[in-house]
């Protein structure tokens, strides 16, 4: 594996990083009522970033 390469994968892996958690304080911040009606609640946020982000 060349040196650019693992470059790459470090970038993509940061820049997913970051939105992972930029997304994971935007849901944080709904209100209980809010989650409700996206269909999840306070428990999963976590894993909805996570699958937004992550796939």
């Amino acid at each position: 594996m060349a040196l650019s390469d693992i470059v790459r994968r470090a970038r993509r892996s940061m820049t997913r990083r970051a939105e992972y958690h930029r997304l994971f304080r935007e849901i944080e911040s709904f209100s209980d009522r809010e989650l409700c009606e996206m269909g999840t609640t306070r428990h999963e946020i976590r894993r909805e970033a996570w699958r937004a982000v992550y796939g």
